[in-house]
């Protein structure tokens, strides 16, 4: 460990997913560790940390702040109201390299972080490269160091919110797939946003992979997805100087077993109607890449949650093809006025399942329902995940 944080009173802002994982780390070093969350602990965490001699505390976050020597908020934490304590302030990402000796791939962008990332690890162990895959895929980055001795690579997601913070953080390759305005609620400017996504290639040590991109072979894209993530996969097997034939024999193989939960997921088919879950599209540019894959005058798109102060009046004006658009959740008025001002068809309601009950009864042989938000699923839900879940739930119902 850095020799300014032994014997340092850490803070750990945050007990969710990252904040877990960095207590089960750090309990083992020499740190005095202090977390804070406006939630309670549970009796099984309350007790590991009066095992531990961890104190835990909510209320206001001064006095938290005051008692810290250093503080890793998680990801979800807005610290710009502390200015004041910024230098107390350590990315999580930083302290983890610290600890995580083997080489990172980092991959971000707006849209397909997720999508790339696994498809990504994947090619690499079809390659016979080992990895193993983290951050914002709901696995804790701190629970990657136990895995360190048996993999070659780490392949790891990031979003702005993890990479703002960062000082040092140095993957050997990072990825960016893309930018499109996004977090504006939490970023403040486009501007911002962008400065908290360059910090995954601060140094020049870092080989940086973002289109347009400049293939070195012939490649057959698999029809399944979208070629610009395919091409990204592409483009870190030729840094690994993988012969032209393998590739495209991985490409084959992921192109027909690849397929990622709650993105453009295929649920059912019931009665001739196909319903897609792709929940995890929360900005307009992936909703509206979603609704081309599709015959828009047989595409019902369940349109919602929030915006997060991004501007969805461009996406609804390229929607006046759709069949019918349905308006749901907490901004449903706000969505269904904008379609109103483009004369597109279209239905408001407050939850998923009016919307899907809507959907049904509008739907017929050889249409698509296709829940693809274009917003944050916290009106309604804790993550979009709960979100797709509830959706897929809604059509096995349906379906029994």
């Amino acid at each position: 460990m850095n020799s300014m944080l032994h014997n340092a009173t850490l803070g750990i802002w945050g007990y969710g997913i990252s904040g877990r994982s960095l207590v089960n780390f750090l309990r083992t070093q020499n740190v005095t560790l202090i977390v804070f969350d406006q939630r309670g602990l549970n009796v099984d965490d309350a007790k590991l940390f009066d095992a531990c001699g961890i104190k835990f505390c909510s209320g206001e976050p001064e006095a938290f702040l005051d008692m810290c020597d250093y503080v890793i908020p998680s990801p979800g934490v807005d610290v710009r109201k502390f200015d004041a304590y910024c230098d107390k302030f350590i990315a999580e990402l930083d302290l983890f390299q610290q600890f995580f000796t083997k080489p990172i791939i980092g991959i971000t962008g707006t849209l397909g972080k997720t999508t790339v990332t696994g498809l990504v690890a994947k090619a690499l162990e079809c390659v016979g490269i080992s990895v193993c895959i983290g951050g914002n895929i709901g696995i804790g980055l701190f629970d990657l160091i136990a895995q360190q001795g048996h993999v070659e690579y780490a392949v790891l997601e990031l979003s702005s919110f993890q990479l703002e913070l960062c000082k040092s953080f140095t993957p050997v390759i990072a990825l960016w797939t893309n930018f499109y305005p996004n977090h504006l609620d939490r970023h403040g400017s486009i501007d911002m946003y962008r400065m908290a996504k360059e910090k995954i290639c601060m140094s020049d040590k870092t080989y940086l992979i973002k289109p347009p991109l400049h293939l070195h072979g012939t490649y057959t894209i698999p029809q399944r997805g979208f070629v610009e993530n395919w091409q990204l996969v592409i483009a870190v097997l030729e840094y690994f100087n993988i012969a032209q034939e393998v590739i495209n024999d991985v490409l084959m193989r992921l192109g027909t077993s690849w397929g990622l939960e709650h993105r453009l997921e295929l649920v059912g088919d019931i009665d001739g109607i196909t319903f897609v879950n792709d929940s995890k599209a929360t900005v307009p540019e992936a909703t509206l890449a979603a609704v081309k894959l599709y015959d828009s005058s047989k595409t019902i798109l369940l349109l919602g949650g929030l915006d997060k102060d991004i501007d969805r009046r461009p996406l609804v004006s390229q929607l006046k093809d759709v069949k019918k658009v349905i308006c749901f959740g907490g901004q449903a008025e706000k969505l269904y006025t904008i379609c109103a001002e483009f004369g597109i068809a279209s239905s408001m309601c407050a939850t998923l399942k009016e919307s899907f009950d809507i959907a049904c009864n509008v739907a017929q042989r050889g249409d698509t329902v296709l829940l693809s938000p274009s917003g944050a699923s916290f009106d309604l839900y804790k993550n979009y995940e709960e979100r797709g879940t509830h959706f897929k739930k809604l059509v096995k119902e349906k379906n029994s």
